[in-house]
């Protein structure tokens, strides 16, 4: 049996232990709400149990998790070593639902961010900066009618 589903039993079944298991299109997390108030530190796992990503994820009120990541990260390549690393901040746009406008929540790249090559070596560096935080995607129109 792989470790990823001793490890989900091992989880379910403890009282004892304050984190939890999440899963992702792409494996599993494993975070820790005690984290700062309104985040998680995480613990991301590809689905051959090995550590592909490190850093916090925001929580909804009732603190559950959101896949919205936040503030430093650290992600690793199958072979462990440091794959990149930088800062995800929490940006909104207005989407039209089907009970008019409603507001979606996305994370972004912020400030410097560094790349390597699986063998450790450095690959590039770069600089993301904010352009526009809140973006209004739903046109409030009156179209006319085909019959008109």
């Amino acid at each position: 049996m792989k470790i990823s589903h001793l490890l989900f039993l091992a989880l379910l079944f403890s009282n004892c232990s304050k984190e939890l298991l999440f899963p992702l299109e792409n494996g599993y997390a494993i975070f820790n709400p005690e984290a700062p108030k309104g985040y998680a530190t995480v613990t991301e796992y590809n689905h051959d149990d090995l550590l592909t990503g490190e850093g916090q994820y925001s929580l909804y009120p009732n603190g559950k998790p959101t896949t919205l990541k936040k503030g430093h990260w650290t992600y690793y390549h199958d072979n462990g070593q440091l794959k990149s690393k930088g800062t995800y901040k929490i940006g909104s746009y207005t989407e039209c639902c089907t009970v008019g406008p409603c507001e979606q929540l996305y994370n972004y790249k912020f400030g410097d961010w560094e790349y390597y090559y699986p063998n450790g070596q450095l690959r590039t560096k770069g600089s993301y900066e904010e352009t526009n935080l809140h973006i209004d995607t739903c046109l409030l129109y009156t179209s006319p009618s085909p019959r008109d």
